[in-house]
């Protein structure tokens, strides 16, 4: 996990894996894709229009979290406002 201070360098790129067998290097790979895919999902899920691709940088894949805390934050204020609006039963 990386840290929003921690330098996008140090990110492993599957050649260095090249030490590994083959077999530990395919179910890597295929982690990756599905990871990829888990992500770009959440994305999609916000509703918002946004749309990104599984195969986008890892740098822009970091600001699906920040997508999404912002959405959560818009509707917990929604309905904090809709909460005002309502005169209490």
């Amino acid at each position: 996990m990386t840290n929003d201070n921690e330098d996008n360098s140090k990110f492993i790129t599957m050649t260095e894996y090249s030490w590994l067998p083959k077999e530990y290097v395919y179910i890597l790979e295929k982690e990756n894709k599905i990871l990829r895919n888990i992500i770009s999902k959440c994305a999609t899920s916000l509703g918002n229009g946004g749309i990104v691709s599984p195969d986008c940088s890892v740098e822009f894949l970091e600001f699906v979290p920040k997508e999404i805390e912002m959405c959560v934050f818009n509707l917990r204020n929604e309905i904090k406002q809709l909460k005002e609006r309502v005169p209490p039963l």
